[in-house]
């Protein structure tokens, strides 16, 4: 098998593919079923980019939930000694 010539087909058949869906019609007036799906996977894209945004603040600490490192106490005077 030549791997040149499967390639050339495939990309044959992507071609016809992607001129057939440019020509199918959405279910929106003027728009193609390609249009259509281009707003969707963008509307998707924006979807998981918020949704990994909120993950990410939820389990990423802040300032509020980060230990803070207190003033060590002060010593106590030595006592002195009896006599």
């Amino acid at each position: 098998m030549d791997v040149t010539a499967i390639n050339s087909q495939f990309e044959g058949m992507d071609k016809t593919i992607g001129q057939a869906s440019e020509a199918l019609p959405g279910r929106k007036d003027g728009k193609s079923v390609q249009d259509e799906i281009a707003e969707k996977a963008a509307k998707l894209a924006e979807f998981l980019k918020n949704m990994v945004q909120r993950i990410g603040n939820a389990i990423r600490p802040t300032e509020a939930t980060m230990p803070t490192l207190a003033a060590a106490p002060a010593r106590a005077p030595a006592m002195a000694p009896s006599p």
